[in-house]
């Protein structure tokens, strides 16, 4: 009985053990090593919920899996394709695309994007076209660039997620989606004339604040330049004064960050240092020595410690 309630897919009262699971078909959620580790359960008929998955175990971590990607990471197909569900990827896969995985009922996290940098370069979301999943892209986005992955962005027309795409129009098809897939920096310079009239002054104005929100998180140069040049042919402004509002915002976040850098010193002020543990009681004194020290750091000058000499 102890085994049966750890394992997370039995309710336990004392008449016994009962399977959680009743009435549902069963996608067993394996882990690299071709293991069982949890299950996922979609109810017959109409009951609720949808989907019922395996609780956290000690052999299941949802947030550090990904289902699918047992037979993912055998693929050698270069990318990874990142849908939302089970049925999602049983559609995909038996279209003929094994580099198929979907997040465990739970939005996808950092650590579910390092298990895919394991084994790829390159990711295409290709989450459901409704609000809710193009929102959840939005996140993705950032979660795989910050682990340095490249995101992709599948568009589909006529239907609501891959498995129905592929059951209207057929493997070919989806295949013609995934060589056309946006890189994400289209895709969020697109979103933002969402909800914005562009054809108004007023909506063109409100969409290109965002545009140059979304190039000023370009870090490189280059490729900053060439969306940037994108962006003031094809919202008919001269490209200077877009660069203008880009460098704008640039420095903006840059005192922002010296700001923060600034209030970190001085709140780190009234913390004991185990280092100077004299400075609690020269409050003053050691805030302008962390200021001296952190200028000093940010210009990145080079000094041995006795070349200064603070004397209380």
């Amino acid at each position: 009985d102890d085994l049966l309630n750890d394992s997370g897919l039995f309710q336990m009262d004392e008449r016994g053990a009962h399977d959680k699971f009743w009435n549902r078909v069963m996608f067993p959620i394996f882990d690299t090593g071709n293991r069982v580790i949890g299950f996922g359960g979609r109810v017959l008929g109409d009951g609720k919920p949808k989907y019922l998955n395996s609780p956290e175990t000690p052999i299941f971590d949802k947030g550090r899996n990904l289902y699918g990607l047992n037979y993912a990471r055998s693929a050698r197909a270069g990318n990874i394709i990142l849908c939302e569900g089970y049925m999602d990827v049983i559609s995909i896969h038996q279209a003929g695309f094994e580099n198929v995985v979907a997040s465990l009922g739970t939005a996808l996290t950092a650590d579910q994007c390092r298990l895919m940098r394991q084994y790829a370069e390159e990711v295409v979301i290709s989450y459901d076209s409704d609000a809710a999943g193009q929102n959840a892209t939005v996140k993705a986005v950032n979660l795989l660039r910050a682990v340095g992955l490249r995101p992709r962005i599948l568009h589909m027309h006529d239907a609501k997620d891959p498995d129905e795409f592929i059951k209207k129009f057929g493997a070919p098809a989806f295949r013609v989606l995934l060589e056309e897939a946006d890189d994400a920096l289209a895709f969020e310079l697109e979103r933002c004339k969402t909800g914005v009239d562009t054809g108004t002054e007023d909506g063109k104005v409100t969409a290109l604040q965002k545009v140059v929100k979304v190039l000023a998180d370009i870090e490189n140069d280059m490729q900053r330049d060439v969306y940037l040049s994108k962006s003031a042919h094809d919202y008919g402004v001269q490209k200077e004064i877009l660069a203008a509002q880009v460098d704008a915002e640039l420095r903006k976040r840059r005192g922002s960050m010296k700001k923060q850098s600034w209030q970190t010193v001085q709140n780190a002020s009234l913390l004991r240092d185990p280092v100077n543990p004299d400075a609690a009681g020269h409050a003053r004194e050691t805030k302008a020595e962390n200021y001296i020290l952190c200028y000093l750091d940010r210009k990145s000058t080079r000094l041995n410690s006795s070349h200064i000499t603070i004397s209380y």
